[in-house]
């Protein structure tokens, strides 16, 4: 009797260790935190990882956290482009890119005339630590017949680097991969191009490694097709971002969607300012940085989206 009178309290230690351990993991699915501040997002607007969801992105306000947390789920890219400034090549003394946050439009004004690069600013998160298939898509317009188009780089100033861009000048689709300084190798598709309209382009990654390219949602160009010369391995994984050569060219919006993913990915975190009605969206892994960066405040909502609420 005495045995077990001892072994009872060890017992009930167990039980109660094991219902603050369920507490505890429940409690990482709870995704909405009324009155805090995640300042791991808020305190790195500039991050790769951090992304502005703008107080009115496509004219629609946000005005609570559900609504920021639903933003998350379809991040225009363009919205946060004024933050990323240290994710741009601009070639030349006299080109430049402007960002408009509020309206989410982004402009880049290529002036470079020495047959050089072109400009671009990088904006999505790392592809290839996110998904093995996904869809880059921006709508955007050309204004001085030249080009603009979607890059691809692991870093701004990188090579190699892949891009599929529209040129007015030569009314074509360019799918191209910059192999070095002076060598670049390109399939052109003749087809007529306008300027001051906008067009849609998208390309689409596949899970089998393949990339396809589409214009105002036709397919123009696949590297499944054996007579191409740019390869499925030559088109690289990193960033993606807007393009412009020799032109002012303005992108309306730059999206990311994971159709293989299930449920399709979205933002880890998200936090919302009442004061400004300001969302912010955090796409990175680092939960523990998120948890220890939670404090008190009165002008915040925030939310962490762990995996296993998803």
């Amino acid at each position: 009797q005495k045995h077990k009178t001892h072994e009872l309290p060890y017992i009930m230690l167990l039980l109660l260790a094991s219902s603050l351990l369920i507490v505890f993991t429940e409690s990482l699915c709870d995704t909405s935190f009324p009155n805090h501040d995640i300042s791991h997002i808020s305190s790195n607007p500039s991050s790769s990882s951090v992304y502005y969801l703008g107080t009115n992105p496509n004219a629609i306000s946000i005005a609570s956290a559900a609504e920021c947390k639903n933003y998350c789920q379809d991040l225009n890219y363009i919205c946060d482009a004024g933050n990323k400034y240290s994710y741009s090549y601009i070639e030349g003394t006299s080109s430049s890119f402007s960002a408009n946050s509020d309206q989410c439009r982004l402009t880049i004004d290529d002036n470079d005339v020495s047959g050089g690069w072109g400009s671009w600013l990088l904006l999505t998160p790392d592809l290839a630590a996110h998904a093995n298939e996904y869809i880059i898509e921006s709508n955007f317009r050309i204004h001085n017949r030249q080009s603009a188009g979607i890059v691809f780089a692991a870093s701004p100033s990188v090579i190699p680097w892949a891009y599929a861009t529209i040129d007015a000048s030569f009314n074509c689709l360019y799918v191209g991969w910059a192999i070095s300084m002076g060598e670049n190798e390109y399939k052109t598709i003749n087809m007529p191009i306008s300027t001051d309209r906008d067009y849609t382009l998208k390309v689409h990654k596949q899970s089998d490694g393949h990339f396809q390219v589409y214009l105002d949602g036709a397919l123009k160009w696949s590297s499944s097709q054996s007579s191409e010369r740019i390869t499925s391995a030559q088109f690289p994984h990193g960033y993606a971002g807007f393009y412009s050569y020799r032109d002012q060219s303005r992108a309306n919006w730059l999206k990311v969607s994971y159709p293989s993913s299930a449920p399709e990915k979205v933002c880890t975190a998200y936090t919302f300012n009442t004061a400004t009605k300001e969302c912010y969206g955090y796409y990175g892994t680092d939960y523990a940085a998120l948890y220890d960066s939670l404090s008190v405040n009165t002008d915040y909502d925030s939310g962490i989206i762990s995996p296993t609420c998803r």
